[in-house]
């Protein structure tokens, strides 16, 4: 009788345990989704377009951003150039170069 309570007990930690497991990794993947959307945020509340969309802009669409949030591209492609490989490297370096010409042209150093 003492062996079925023990093997009961044990039974229940370990279902106990996996449920915790379980619910960390969802907390560790909300917290994660959250991060990515912080480093997504520009400074007026706005998400940065999608990777296709932002690459697929004019010039005259990002002449319409406010100053912090052009700042705030500028760095987001930089390190999007940084962590890109292949021919990837050679669009976002382009991105940079024309949101920088932007910035000069209207005088934001």
């Amino acid at each position: 009788m003492g062996e079925i309570i023990m093997l009961a007990v044990i039974i229940i930690l370990l279902v106990i345990g996996i449920f915790r497991a379980k619910k960390e990794q969802r907390m560790e993947a909300e917290k994660r989704e959250q991060e990515e959307i912080a480093k997504r945020t520009m400074p007026d509340g706005n998400l940065v377009p999608d990777d296709e969309c932002l690459l697929g802009m004019k010039d005259e669409d990002f002449d319409t951003y406010p100053r912090q949030n052009l700042m705030f591209l500028i760095n987001y492609v930089a390190q999007k150039e940084i962590n890109a490989t292949g021919d990837n490297k050679i669009f976002w370096r382009e991105l940079f170069e024309r949101l920088t010409h932007i910035k000069n042209l209207k005088h934001w150093w």
